[in-house]
């Protein structure tokens, strides 16, 4: 971590059964221009760090396939690592397939 900068250290979790949800997206989106948006992937468990965030508050999405994106909101505080547990439901996914015939 960078002084000066702080962490956020959290789970993403499956709301009915409280089992991690691996694969997911966490972002947190820039808090001013010309920032780039700093991303994590959730491990096996859903756990994540996005790490050298600028301290404020600032907005979090997160992204899976087959699950609900939430949101949240998180204040970073300089030189620390903040924690957060964040729930999220499955959504119905339709796959579709070409046929071909030949």
């Amino acid at each position: 971590m960078t002084t000066g900068t702080g962490s956020l250290l959290g789970v993403l979790a499956d709301s009915a059964s409280g089992m991690g949800i691996p694969h997911a997206i966490v972002t947190a989106m820039p808090d001013s221009a010309g920032q780039p948006p700093h991303s994590a992937l959730t491990d096996t468990a859903g756990g994540f760090l996005l790490s050298d965030l600028t301290p404020g508050l600032h907005q979090f999405y997160v992204r899976r396939i087959a699950y609900f994106g939430p949101q949240f909101r998180v204040t970073i505080r300089p030189d620390k690592v903040d924690s957060v547990t964040v729930s999220s439901h499955p959504v119905p996914v339709e796959v579709l397939c070409p046929v071909t015939t030949s």
